[in-house]
Formats: structure tokens, C-alpha cells, sequence
């Protein structure tokens, strides 16, 4: 069965849902956490929960919509299976599965799936995403088989009410009475449709047929982090030392010219529109955030929010919709940073693009028009977005600073896959370690442009974490140390042959290091990044995995 371009539309925006849904930012979660009394992995954990329910809730009512399931949609229900369960099923196996799933699903209830974004201030701005993501997934499932009925147009329309009202209409409730656990649909009421707008994030209708609806600014919102707290956050990253050079820089230049204000001397004006290059999973999200909070710290911005968007959030489907839906989220990130992933999707190499280039040209005006009140933040590839600001002498004009996000070095990837093991309160054995190092030295000598840095290391903690659930589950009884132990049986990275991973098990690389202290070189294994070392020259006794320069 095939989809054709309708499943890769799919997956990428079931990709968009969950990291909406579940922000590797720690300070999104922190909330919510507390709240529910939970740790902030078992917050990330319920949070995609609830991101499945939503895709399969739109998944079965697009589906019902004209009463048949047409291979196209046979396809990408066998999709879901596999990305949700990992499991593959055909055939009868699959009809039986969704029999069952199309029957749970009908059971969820709209508010329940999308209450973090109503009762948590620190996810309320994602509202708006979560309502495009959903309506973007229900029509791709509609339009899958080519053909649109108009009890699937009815459906559609049915959708995007029902998110309205769930988003926008229902009331916030952060702080209050922790009942059922409202972080499960299935446990959670529904609240109805409510007729009255929630006063704290008043908006206006959502409907996919009415674009034009006007946009009201939310209430300023002056809390989070400060500056102290912000560049304390910046510098505990791992990694990303050019960056928070550049960032100190900025932050330095921008009080000492507060503080000439104060004083009645001419200040420098200083763009402060900028540009991040990089490959993903560099943390260019986070440390955009974290900007954003800084700036409000010093002054420059009211909100310091950060509103996360793309081509999809900008650029309409039809002829006159870009300009309004470019001002809508402008208008949402106003006082704040609005960040705009692979920001050269914006204009199509062809240079045939309509309605990007409209796009470029309304956020040039209001870069332009609110320089006071709006940071905009172009992030993407190095080579495209080159490219994007040499052929818009507009844009380069605009941009007053780059921050260039190299690949994290494999010491810096075993340090993000350490830290991971210590959120989630897991142990890692040095065997263990040692086997996750030589993998994320493999899969650093092999990346290319699509290297996912950090999210590889995620992506390789989750496989251990699955590994290591299938290890104990036949185990009685089950022990503290079988919940936390991570054995060196369970350490494998997606994508990796058998044989490729023999290969590095059997494999010690051979490392040179740089003693901070005196400079001297040394030669070793890489086993001896898990132990304490002494240079041979100052004496000074060291991890070798904690030192700055480390080559195999």
C-alpha cells in the first residue's frame, strides 16, 4: 500500500506535533512537572502521550468521514502503527488493530489532548502551533487518496472547530486542584464547548475559512528566568564555546550601552536580527530561548518569549492569505523573538515563489517597523542561508550578528548522553559508557550534513531505555537496580548493522589528548576517557573525557 507524497507530508508534521509537545527545554516542562509532582522525563513521556492521542483522535475522525478507508489511508494508518508501536501489520492483522484503535480513539476528548497548552503558562504560546499542526495532519489524511467528499470538507471544518474551542475557548486552569490525572485523555472529563473566551489569552477565531480574523496581542508576561539566571543557563550547555562567546559579547555591549543612556551619552545602534547556521540537534532552539530571556533581563524586550515557526507558519496556500498570516505571527511575537526554521524554505530556488517572496517582504517591514519590539532569528543550514541572504540584500542589511553551531565533538556527545542517564535517574555503568562513547565516535566519523548531534544521542539513550525495558521484562522480581541499571547489552544506536556494531565493540580507537594545564600531549585509548589520568609533565590528575581537545 502506498501513500504516495501524502506520508512523508505525515511524517514530517507528526514530527512537528511531538517536539511541540515535547520540548527538550527543560524550563517548558518545569511547569507542568510540578504540577503533577513528576520528574521532567515522565512529564516529556506523558506530553507525547497525549501527542499520539491527538494524531490518532484526527486519524479516526478523518478517516470515518465517507465510510470508506481507501488504501491510501490503509497506508498511513500501517504508518502510525509502526512509529507508534513499532510494530508492522498488514492484512487482516492491521484492519483488527485499527478496528480497536479507531474505537479507543472516538473515546478522547479534544480538551484533554490539548490541556497542557491551556492550563500551562509556559506552553501557551505553542496554542497557536498545535492548532495548525492538527489541521494540517487532518488534511492530509482527507486529501490522501486524491479525492475530497463533501462529508470530508464537513469534517474538516468539524476539526478545526473543535480545536478552536479546545485551544482557545477553554478556560486556563495553572495552579489549580490536582484531581484525576488530567495528563491521561482517557481520565480527564470533558469540559464541553465553552461560549466564553478564556480572559488571559483572548483571541480571535481560528477558522480555517476565515483568515483574516484580526489577531489580539496576549497580556505582557514579564516572568521566567532573569539575566543572572539566563547567562547561568547559557554557560552550563555543553559545548557551543564560540557561541557563548558571542552571546557574552552582545549582552556586554548591550548593557554598557544602556548604561550610556543612562548617563545622557550617544548610544550605538546595533541590529539585533541574526542568523543561526548549523546542523540540527545543535541547540540552536535552546539557546535562541535563552536569548530571548536575556534580552528581557537587560531591558531591550517586554515578554522575552520565543515564538518557533517555518515556511508552514508563514506562507499560505492561496494568493493574498501570505501577507495576513505573516502578520498574525509577527503580531505573536511581538516583544519577544520570533525564530524561523530553515528560514530559506521561504524562497524557492527558482525564484517562482510568489508567495514566499511576499512572505520575505512583510517580514521585512516589520522588522523594520517594530526594530524595538521584535528580534527575528533566521536559523537554518550554513550553505542556504548564505545563499538566502546574498541574493536579499534586504535581509543581510537587517542582520547584525551570526552564531555558527558546529557539530558537537563525540566527549561533548557523551557528555549530553551522561546528562540524559542523570535527568532520567539511570545509571551508567562504565562498561556500559564505554561501549555509548566508541558508538557516538562511529557515528561522529560518518556524519554529514544531516548529523543529528544531540538528537542522535537522544535518539540512542531512547533505544537503550526500549532495549533495557525488553531485558528485565520476564525479570522477577523487579529491583531499584534493574530500573536503573543500564547494562552494556542494551547500548546500540538506530540504524547501526550488527556487524557495524560488532566492529566498534571490538574496536578500541587509539586518542590523543591536550593536558589543560600545561599543554603537554598525550596518547592513549579511548577506554581511558572513563578513568582518572595524570599528565606525565605537571602532574596534574585529570578525566581524560573532561578535556578540551580529544582526536582519534
Amino acid at each position: 500500500m502506498l501513500a504516495g507524497p501524502a506520508l512523508n507530508e505525515l511524517c514530517i508534521a507528526i514530527a512537528r506535533l511531538k517536539s511541540v509537545y515535547a520540548p527538550r527545554d527543560r524550563q517548558l516542562l518545569s511547569e507542568y512537572a510540578r504540577v503533577h509532582g513528576v520528574g521532567l522525563s515522565h512529564a516529556a513521556l506523558r506530553m507525547e502521550e497525549l501527542s499520539r492521542g491527538l494524531v490518532l483522535k484526527i486519524y479516526s475522525l478523518a478517516t470515518r468521514a465517507d465510510g470508506e478507508w481507501s488504501p491510501e489511508e490503509q497506508a498511513l494508518g500501517a504508518y502510525l502503527i509502526s512509529e507508534f508501536w513499532s510494530q508492522e501489520l498488514k492484512g487482516e492483522a492491521l484492519r483488527q488493530a485499527w478496528a480497536k484503535l479507531m474505537t479507543d480513539s472516538a473515546k478522547l476528548q479534544w480538551e484533554a489532548l490539548v490541556q497542557p497548552f491551556v492550563r500551562y503558562k509556559a506552553l501557551r504560546t505553542f496554542q497557536d502551533e498545535v492548532f495548525t499542526i492538527g489541521n494540517h495532519i487532518a488534511n492530509i489524511i482527507v486529501k490522501a487518496d486524491g479525492l475530497v467528499e463533501p462529508s470530508e470538507t464537513k469534517i474538516l471544518r468539524d476539526i478545526t472547530h473543535a480545536l478552536e474551542l479546545a485551544l482557545f475557548h477553554s478556560p486556563a486552569e495553572e495552579g489549580g486542584q490536582r484531581g484525576a490525572d488530567d495528563s491521561d485523555p482517557r481520565s480527564v472529563p470533558s469540559r464541553g464547548r465553552q461560549s466564553h473566551k478564556n480572559p488571559s489569552s483572548q483571541r480571535a477565531s481560528r477558522n480555517a475559512e476565515d483568515d483574516n480574523a484580526p489577531v489580539l496581542v496576549p497580556e505582557t508576561d514579564t516572568s521566567g528566568p532573569g539575566l543572572e539566571e539566563s547567562m547561568a543557563t547559557l554557560d552550563r550547555l555543553i559545548g557551543l564555546g564560540s557561541v557563548k562567546t558571542k552571546v557574552h559579547e552582545l549582552t556586554s555591549f548591550l548593557q554598557m550601552q544602556q548604561q550610556r543612556v543612562r548617563m545622557g551619552l550617544p548610544s550605538s545602534s546595533h541590529a539585533l536580527h541574526m542568523t543561526f547556521t548549523g546542523n540540527p540537534g545543535t541547540g540552536k532552539t535552546t539557546v535562541a530561548r535563552i536569548i530571548a530571556h536575556i534580552l528581557r533581563g537587560i531591558g531591550i524586550l517586554k515578554r522575552g518569549h520565543l515564538v518557533e515557526t517555518d515556511r508552514s507558519g508563514l506562507v499560505a496556500e492561496y494568493a493574498g492569505q501570505t501577507a495576513v498570516k505573516c502578520d498574525k505571527k509577527i503580531e505573536e511575537a511581538l516583544d519577544g523573538v520570533l525564530f524561523i526554521d530553515e528560514a530559506y524554505s521561504l524562497i524557492d530556488s527558482s525564484g517562482d515563489d510568489a508567495f514566499g517572496r511576499e512572505a520575505v517582504q512583510t517580514l521585512l517591514k516589520r522588522m523594520e517597523d517594530h526594530r524595538d519590539r521584535l528580534i527575528v532569528i533566521l536559523a537554518g543550514y550554513t550553505a542556504p542561508l548564505d545563499e538566502m541572504l546574498k541574493s536579499n540584500p534586504g535581509l543581510t542589511s537587517r542582520i547584525g550578528a551570526n552564531l555558527d553551531f558546529p557539530d558537537y565533538e563525540p566527549t561533548e556527545l557523551m557528555a549530553i548522553y551522561r546528562s540524559l542517564c542523570k535527568e532520567h535517574q539511570y545509571v551508567l555503568p562504565a562498561e556500559a559508557e564505554l561501549l555509548a562513547l566508541r558508538g557516538l565516535i562511529a557515528q561522529h566519523a560518518k556524519r554529514d550534513e544531516h548529523f543529528g548531534n544531540g538528537r542522535t544521542v537522544r535518539n540512542a539513550f531512547e533505544l537503550a531505555i526500549r532495549r533495557m525495558a525488553i531485558r528485565i521484562a520476564s525479570l522477577t522480581p523487579i529491583t531499584h537496580e534493574l530500573l536503573t541499571h543500564i547494562k552494556p547489552e542494551d547500548i546500540a544506536f538506530p540504524g547501526m548493522s550488527d556487524t557495524e556494531w560488532k566492529e566498534v565493540i571490538e574496536d578500541p580507537k587509539t586518542a590523543r589528548f591536550r593536558c589543560n594545564g600545561c599543554e603537554q600531549r598525550i596518547t592513549g585509548t579511548d577506554s581511558q576517557l572513563l578513568q582518572e589520568s595524570k599528565c606525565p609533565k605537571c602532574g596534574e590528575r585529570f578525566l581524560l573525557g573532561l578535556l578540551r581537545e580529544v582526536k582519534w
